[in-house]
């Protein structure tokens, strides 16, 4: 978002696998905005200047994801309710998991979906 709250997506619809366009597009925005800090994926660019490397979608539970909520709540100052969000869901989680594991208790493990 830049200071005036408007949130800026370098997308081209005509070739949305073009990295060479996506790059040029980034790399001129960046120039525009020496304030700002670009959000990368796990395969971007996270050595360039000002990236920030995120890869929620690479952790392998559902709940090393909700770590990445304190990242992003980070950025804004809003650790706090984070952490309760994350503690919330957190526990959601858990209560779901231990009822799935009720249920499934009398079922040999052999047939337990996997």
């Amino acid at each position: 978002m830049s200071q005036n709250d408007e949130l800026h997506i370098i997308y081209y619809d005509e070739d949305p696998y073009n990295t060479t366009l996506a790059n040029e597009g980034i790399g001129s925005f960046v120039e525009e905005n020496e304030d700002l800090v670009v959000l990368v994926g796990p395969y971007g660019d996270a050595d360039g200047e000002r990236n920030l490397a995120v890869a929620a979608s690479q952790e392998r539970t559902a709940v090393a994801t909700f770590d990445w909520l304190g990242m992003y709540a980070a950025l804004y100052n809003l650790e706090g309710t984070a952490n309760r969000i994350i503690s919330e869901t957190e526990a959601r989680y858990q209560c779901a998991a231990d009822n799935s594991a009720m249920v499934t208790a009398d079922i040999p493990e052999d047939e337990k979906p996997k």
